[in-house]
C-alpha cells in the first residue's frame, strides 16, 4: 500500500482505517491512502497479484469523491451467469453461420456441376 508519505509499514494487526483513507493504530494516525486517476488511454502492465505499473504521467490525484470502506470485499463488476449466457448465444449465431456458408457452398458445388453437363 502506498500512502502519502510512501509505502506504509503497519506494525500492529489491528490497524484502524476511516472513509478518508487516514489509517490509525491504537489512536495514531499513521498515514493516508493515496488515491489516485489512471489516465483512460495509459499503458497498465500487470505485475501481478492485482499490481499495475504505468508511466508517472499517466498518474493523477484523486480529489474528494473516493472513500473507503474498512471490512469489505469489492464486487467483480463482470456477472458470469450474464456473461456465458452472452457465450452461449454468440456460439450458436456462429454455428447458424457457419451452416449458411456451408449450404451456400453445397449450392454453388452443386449448380457447378449440373451446368457443367451437357444434355
Amino acid at each position: 500500500m502506498l500512502g502519502e508519505k510512501g509505502p506504509i509499514q503497519i506494525s500492529s494487526s489491528n490497524p484502524s482505517i476511516a472513509a478518508d483513507g487516514t489509517i490509525s493504530v491504537n489512536g495514531d494516525v499513521i498515514d493516508r491512502l493515496r488515491v489516485i486517476n489512471v489516465a483512460k488511454d495509459a499503458n497498465l502492465e500487470s505485475l501481478g497479484d492485482g499490481t499495475f505499473r504505468t508511466a508517472i504521467a499517466a498518474l493523477e490525484e484523486q480529489t474528494g469523491r473516493a472513500s473507503v470502506r474498512q471490512g469489505f470485499l469489492e464486487g467483480s463488476n463482470v456477472a458470469p451467469v450474464n456473461e456465458m449466457i452472452q457465450m452461449m448465444e454468440t456460439l450458436r449465431r456462429f454455428e447458424a453461420e457457419q451452416r449458411f456458408a456451408r449450404a451456400y457452398d453445397g449450392m454453388l458445388d452443386k449448380a457447378i456441376s449440373e451446368l457443367g453437363k451437357i444434355g
